[in-house]
């Protein structure tokens, strides 16, 4: 059981410090680039979060389209319910 938990911890502690690598990798890339390749990724993540916001915008009109018509239901379901009481 004590050897299971080693090659997990170990198994994590390598994951752990690959992610760490490559963030530090990420980084100094990031400072060695020049003013051009910096202007250009910041263009292109501009460009991928201006179209992620037309996708939520649009899941956020058809979700409000989808509460409006749950509650029209529910007003047409009430007003039916009344007229049946009423008979």
């Amino acid at each position: 059981m004590a050897g299971a938990c080693l090659v997990a911890q170990d198994a994590f502690s390598s994951e752990w410090l690959k992610t760490n690598e490559e963030i530090a990798e990420t980084t100094r890339k990031r400072q060695e680039a020049t003013f051009e390749e910096q202007l250009a990724a910041l263009q292109n993540m501009r460009s991928s979060l201006t179209s992620r916001r037309g996708l939520l915008e649009k899941q956020i009109r058809e979700l409000d389209a989808k509460m409006e018509e749950k509650k029209q239901r529910a007003v047409a379901g009430n007003t039916n319910a009344e007229e049946h009481s009423r008979r």
